[in-house]
């Protein structure tokens, strides 16, 4: 009987930790959920046969994109950037869109008036995609990658990295994040890498291989290695998008840097909880 007593004991203590162990749980989800920034992806997209154009030349446009609480100071500032940043591919006004929509239907006017007043019919297109990249109490970030072709001898294809401080609200720049940019031991390790991805001998300078050359976009850029303000950073890498001509010619194309966090712990001003 003595020993049924310590069995039934037992067991009642072994349920009550388990109880607790399940609502410490639930706990933490409810911090997590918390700590995140609620959205729901979106999309629009329409395809159209302007008259007068070939009959298999089709135009379309594609946003994809997170839409964020209205309720919310940092959602509605957020949603306002999204269509900042979709209306700048493709598109002569690059300012004063109300929505998304109001984007794809500029869109298709501007194409049916170039139709109407050019002897060429080319179709256009505008796909853009938008994606939460980090979603914390800490950081908030966002990728988009954009392509578009509104005429000319090719398209447009863009890499844009934000990053926002969920503290303050504010657009986090990278003299946010490295203590000095222009740091030369750092500079070193950017291009290591940077030579690394591109497959470019470390022996090699990148200006031998047609990057980063003098007064490439500014006069009075000299030549050399630097990190631009595209970026964002996560639990593993700090990482850089330099877009095509950014620093060499279209047929360079674009570079994706990933640089791992362990390796630039010490130039670090903020890593956002990372």
């Amino acid at each position: 009987m003595k020993n049924l007593i310590i069995v039934i004991g037992l067991l009642v203590l072994f349920t009550a930790c388990k109880n607790n162990v399940q609502n410490i749980n639930a706990q933490s989800t409810d911090v997590i959920n918390m700590d995140t920034l609620a959205y729901e992806m979106k999309s629009i997209k329409r395809d159209t046969v302007v008259n007068g154009a070939s009959e298999y030349d089709t135009t379309s446009i594609e946003l994809i994109y997170p839409l964020f609480d209205m309720n919310s100071a940092l959602g509605k500032q957020l949603n306002d950037s999204m269509i900042k940043r979709v209306s700048l591919i493709g598109e002569e006004n690059e300012s004063g869109y109300l929505s998304m929509q109001s984007i794809v239907d500029d869109f298709m006017q501007q194409y049916k008036s170039y139709v109407e007043e050019s002897p060429m019919d080319f179709p256009w297109y505008n796909q853009s995609e938008i994606n939460v990249l980090n979603n914390n109490s800490n950081i908030i970030s966002f990728r988009m990658a954009l392509e578009s072709y509104t005429g000319g001898a090719h398209g447009s294809h863009y890499v844009i990295f934000d990053n926002y401080n969920r503290k303050t609200n504010t657009l986090i720049k990278i003299e946010d994040v490295l203590k000095d940019k222009h740091d030369k031991a750092l500079l070193e390790i950017g291009e290591f890498y940077f030579k690394q991805i591109r497959e470019i001998p470390q022996k090699e300078s990148l200006q031998e291989n047609g990057a980063f050359e003098a007064g490439w976009l500014d006069e009075n850029q000299k030549a050399g290695f630097y990190f631009n303000d595209n970026f964002t950073i996560d639990k593993d890498n700090l990482t850089f998008y330099y877009n095509e001509y950014e620093v060499s010619s279209y047929a360079f194309g674009p570079t994706e840097l990933k640089i791992p966090l362990e390796k630039i712990r010490p130039y670090l001003k903020n890593s956002f909880g990372f």
